[in-house]
């Protein structure tokens, strides 16, 4: 492969002009973009990029003869004249997830991404074209089927919505709206009605555009209704995430409106369902799909060693590789429930297709922070009509299923929070009459226990909308009983702290861990009790820690400076945590949370003392806070 720059701009421009993408971008944007472009000439069977590959930071175009891209599990593609190439890694960042190979000698064009960036920015008709060429070549690279890269895609869009919604009235002034846009640090707002129904939405864009673009904006009424899209996309939440990004494309817009009784519950942007569609989409994944016996995931599951340590050798955040583990883990583990499903007696079968159901997994799997050695935590929801003796069919599935888990290598939970055990298997009635006790006496049964895990929870396999119905019943009633989280918080505080009064960090004092400090139970596990606790307090439904930070800080129950310190905070302790299980592995031990700090480097120790050191503070402040509430 061979880069050069391009000295005369004239002939490139005019190639780009006459291609589909390029042909409504003026030149003046052309001439700036190719000063940072090059070309690349590739000889016969020389390859632009591999399947795994890191990402190249843009994509090209064909200019001269032939490329093939060769996906995991279909034919060939064969991209020609005037085809980009690196297309839909671009949007998701991720490695690259197909092979592409010259044919004949071959001519491109690098466009760095900062170029496409602009384009789409300043190009309406370019973005909407690219975003289409991107989801025809996930088609194509997935054999006629996108799900197949991702089984994100066929979420419902009720799943993946952001609530609660801003909105604003049609005659309120758009200098309200901005102000509101300003405050909450969003890029749009819902219009309602006085009653609450969905009249429209209004953009950053539409104020930029429609208002502050107008010369004659002085003369012309200010109130948001003359400035609003009166016809905007709005779903169902049951409706899919492939369906909503095809009429989102369809249409142009950058946001969707998720409504239940023809008011606002939810909202998606274009971007976040773009997000979903590759975030996954990698070479570790691919193979997942394909696997059909229990070995064979076994095997999968031993190999997240190698995943973690190529993908913390190529991030610059730990913290973001979580998302991409727990993928993993979920693609093995929902693998493992059907070939459980596929196994169990013919009268469980039936009871599980008859009795509306859902699945849930909880804790780290709830919240996408699974590291290399999570244990099993999950649960059966039914419908409130589920007999006894169709609660004994899911308990029997259950119990193969945590067999089948663990044989593929995670442990079953110590605290017995499995589908295995009956009293994780409940109806919609009993599961709300069980999370009312914890709420009413946390002391008593495990409440305590059982709260700090169910309560991260997120839907498995199955029915979401009792999902849903379940956590509207616990944004509801735990803002309601403050004391509950005050003693989940004290609790905590009980515990042994992290940091000892003297500034020293507490050690394990006896055992085979001794000398070391479990950073999930002595750090991390703070972390997420104090920030769940004010997303429980506030009514908020995020699950991830850092975008709960991110959203308590919009909603100004977290100031930036406290979210700013956590995030530093939970990215040391992963990055500590993950890459010292990764070195264990790495030795022929055996993936776990303890840290020795004094075989730490002294900059990674004071890292660590001052991320416990707010952990502690931090744990302090929010049993005050809720104590004042």
């Amino acid at each position: 492969m061979k880069f050069r720059a391009i000295e005369d701009t004239t002939v490139i421009i005019e190639l780009l002009q006459s291609f589909y993408l390029f042909n409504h971008v003026s030149k003046e944007r052309l001439v700036v973009m190719t000063e940072k472009a090059h070309f690349v000439s590739l000889e016969k069977d020389e390859y632009l990029f591999k399947r795994g590959e890191s990402y190249h930071r843009g994509v090209y175009v064909l200019l001269e003869g032939e490329i093939a891209l060769y996906p995991t599990d279909s034919d060939s593609i064969d991209m020609t004249y005037g085809d980009l190439v690196g297309l839909t890694t671009f949007l998701g960042k991720s490695n690259y997830s197909v092979t592409a190979k010259a044919d004949t000698t071959s001519e491109l064009v690098f466009l760095p991404e900062i170029c496409i960036y602009k384009l789409m920015e300043e190009f309406e008709d370019f973005r909407t074209k690219y975003n289409k060429l991107t989801f025809e070549r996930l088609s194509k690279i997935s054999g006629g089927n996108p799900a197949g890269i991702t089984e994100n895609t066929y979420k419902s869009v009720g799943g993946c919505m952001v609530t609660p919604v801003f909105t604003i009235q049609g005659s309120q002034s758009v200098f309200e709206a901005s102000s509101i846009m300003a405050e909450h640090k969003v890029g749009s707002l819902i219009v309602t009605s006085p009653e609450g129904n969905l009249e429209g939405i209004i953009t950053s864009k539409h104020l930029v555009h429609k208002y502050l673009g107008n010369p004659s904006r002085a003369a012309i009424p200010d109130a948001v209704s003359h400035y609003m899209n009166t016809d905007p996309v709005a779903m169902q939440p049951e409706f899919p995430v492939v369906e909503a990004i095809a009429e989102l494309q369809q249409k142009g817009e950058d946001y969707a409106i998720v409504i239940k009784a023809h008011k606002p519950v939810g909202l998606i942007s274009n971007k976040d369902l773009m997000h979903l569609v590759f975030q996954n989409s990698n070479v570790y994944n691919s193979h997942i799909n394909g696997m059909t016996t229990l070995d064979q995931l076994r095997d999968a599951h031993r190999s997240l060693f190698d995943i973690a340590k190529n993908l913390v050798a190529n991030s610059r955040l730990t913290s973001n590789i979580l998302p991409i583990l727990s993928s993993v883990h979920l693609n093995i583990q929902k693998k493992v429930y059907k070939i459980t499903l596929d196994s169990v007696d013919k009268d469980v079968l039936e009871t599980m297709k008859r009795v509306t159901s859902s699945m849930i997994i909880m804790g780290s799997g709830g919240r996408k922070e699974m590291m290399l050695d999570p244990d099993q935590d999950h649960a059966f929801i039914l419908e409130t009509g589920a007999t006894e003796e169709d609660k004994a069919k899911f308990i029997s599935f259950g119990e193969v299923f945590a067999d089948n888990l663990e044989y593929v290598g995670y442990s079953k939970c110590k605290g017995n929070i499995m589908a295995s055990n009956p009293d994780m298997v409940k109806t919609i009635k009993q599961w709300k009459k069980t999370i009312a006790g914890w709420i009413n006496e946390p002391g008593k049964g495990g409440g305590f226990l059982w709260s700090a895990v169910f309560f991260d929870m997120d839907r498995f396999e199955g029915d979401e909308t009792l999902v849903w119905d379940l956590k509207q019943f616990i944004s509801v009633n735990v803002p309601e009983r403050s004391v509950f989280l005050i003693q989940m918080l004290e609790r905590d505080l009980n515990t042994k702290q992290p940091i000892s009064m003297f500034g020293r960090i507490n050690l394990e004092k006896e055992g085979e861990k001794k000398g070391t400090i479990n950073l999930k139970t002595a750090a991390l596990t703070f972390l997420v009790d104090v920030t769940r606790a004010y997303t429980l307090h506030t009514g908020l439904n995020d699950l991830n820690t850092l975008e709960r930070a991110r959203h308590l800080e919009r909603k100004k129950v977290l100031a930036p400076e406290t979210v700013s310190d956590l995030q530093v905070a939970y990215e040391t302790i992963v990055d500590l945590l993950l890459k010292e299980q990764i070195a264990k592995v790495e030795e022929g031990g055996y993936a776990n949370k303890n840290i020795n700090p004094d075989e730490l480097s002294i900059y990674n120790r004071e890292r660590l003392k001052e991320s416990l050191t707010f952990i502690t503070k931090y744990l302090s402040k929010a049993v005050r806070f809720l104590k004042m509430s």
